[in-house]
């Protein structure tokens, strides 16, 4: 097996140990950096784990808050033969955010929501809710939808029973919709076409002609 490269193996240790010491989960640092969440697990995993380069290396430490450079030092040394002052003020603010987040998702983690489950291809293009009979409910942990960053109220439900792209058969997927307008490019939109709705992706802002936009789906198994 080819030897990593001291300093590979430095930024994989401190990212480790930073994420543990600031409560925060893979998720988040690949959202915070933009480095996406495969490609972070590539550089984090135990064995036969990619090499950390300049560039991803200066965005995990500016999502952690620290320096350009930081994560060739021996962070966790550093943090051990101090008080602590050294660490900077965005990472302890960091720190204790995740900290709140982390018992926040505790205390969420057993509560289940309830939403209206629908079919994709029944009811008019708008989603006329009030009106609209559904099949039954659907569960999600409250949790699960937080971490979206979905507020429980904009939460829906629904039954695809076609072959969508990232959509298994007969999968329920749920439904940003507060979402109204593209806010994510690469991402699946369930939207309104010759008032039909329809599941798509939507990869530019040019596939967006003459349609409504419903939502945004998610679910919390698989990427959407």
């Amino acid at each position: 097996m080819k030897e990593r490269s001291p300093i590979y193996i430095l930024r994989r240790k401190n990212t480790l140990f930073l994420l543990e010491h600031l409560n925060m989960s893979r998720y988040e640092l690949s959202d915070r950096s933009g480095i996406g969440y495969s490609l972070l697990s590539g550089y984090l995993r135990e064995r036969n784990y990619k090499g950390l380069g300049n560039l991803n290396s200066s965005k995990i430490e500016k999502a952690f808050g620290l320096e350009k450079g930081a994560l060739d030092r021996d962070l966790k040394a550093e943090l051990d033969s101090s008080d602590g002052s050294s660490t900077p003020k965005e990472a302890k603010e960091l720190r204790e955010q995740n900290k709140k987040k982390k018992l926040e998702r505790n205390s969420l983690e057993q509560k289940v929501l309830s939403v209206p489950l629908f079919i994709i291809s029944s009811g008019t293009g708008r989603l006329s809710l009030e009106k609209e009979p559904y099949l039954e409910e659907a569960y999600i942990k409250i949790s699960d939808v937080y971490y979206q960053n979905v507020q429980p109220k904009h939460v829906k439900a629904f039954k695809v029973f076609s072959n969508v792209e990232n959509i298994p058969d007969k999968a329920t997927v749920f439904l940003d919709s507060s979402v109204d307008s593209v806010d994510k490019l690469n991402a699946m939109y369930l939207v309104c076409i010759d008032n039909v709705r329809k599941i798509i992706k939507i990869s530019s802002q040019e596939d967006v002609q003459e349609m409504l936009i419903l939502g945004r789906l998610f679910h919390v198994q698989y990427s959407l």
